[in-house]
């Protein structure tokens, strides 16, 4: 088992997980996010005819709480412009489209929508990427890592938590995907007449793609978004 090179701590640990050394590399990281956002702003204060991207997040709830998504909001270093928090009905079938588009009326006019599973965290870096990303994308996705449920989500521990996350499988569409807010309403949002879950996020994407052109789909590798692992229902 490799030993932290650092004097600091003696302990033997596995892999790269030394507690000092990664919460080090979390405030270099975080550093790093907030010299790109400086510098964006520096951008966007010359003359430029590109509109500004805005982004309202909305976060569809039921059953759970939303602690994972709205912590990790709170610590962006480019923060959205605005946050709406939209719950199923208690006691009927999970319609995620209606609870998406509720979310999308709800919404400050931004030029973007970012749809966000309220059981994923996002890197402190995750918002500044995407708002570069839809500069040249019609939509993005981020494919998240899975992680066991946790409580308490701090940026200086979320590149651990990352670390010991695993790749669910082939790079999914759904939990965390940007469009365009003229589109959502032009098109009609996402389709209320699927049942359950999981449909609704692919449809959405693929009527994406055909009237915006391809989206890009971030791997999970590049450990933006951490899902937290739950019993999958379909009610």
């Amino acid at each position: 088992m490799p030993t932290c090179t650092d004097r600091h701590d003696r302990i033997t640990y596995s892999g790269d997980a030394c507690p000092m050394c990664r919460e080090r590399a979390a405030r270099a990281t975080l550093d790093g996010w907030t010299a790109l956002r400086d510098f964006r702003a520096a951008l966007a204060a010359g003359d430029s005819d590109d509109e500004p991207i805005t982004l309202a997040v909305i976060i569809p709830a039921v059953g759970r709480g939303v602690v994972a998504a709205l912590g990790s909001l709170e610590w962006q270093v480019e923060p959205a412009d605005d946050v709406v928090v939209v719950r199923g009905q208690k006691g009927g079938a999970w319609n995620k489209g209606q609870v998406i588009n509720e979310g999308i009326r709800r919404a400050k006019d931004t030029t973007h929508v970012l749809l966000l599973d309220a059981d994923i965290a996002l890197h402190p870096g995750a918002l500044a990427r995407i708002r570069v990303w839809l500069q040249s994308h019609g939509s993005v996705a981020i494919s998240p890592l899975d992680v066991d449920p946790r409580v308490g989500w701090t940026a200086a521990d979320f590149d651990l938590a990352a670390l010991l996350g695993a790749v669910r499988g082939p790079d999914q569409v759904g939990g965390c995907v940007a469009y365009p807010r003229e589109w959502l309403v032009r098109s009609g949002g996402m389709d209320e007449g699927y049942p359950g879950k999981g449909y609704h996020d692919l449809d959405l994407w693929r009527r994406a793609e055909r009237d915006l052109g391809p989206g890009l789909l971030v791997p999970a590798s590049e450990r933006l978004a951490l899902h937290q692992r739950h019993p999958v229902t379909v009610d």
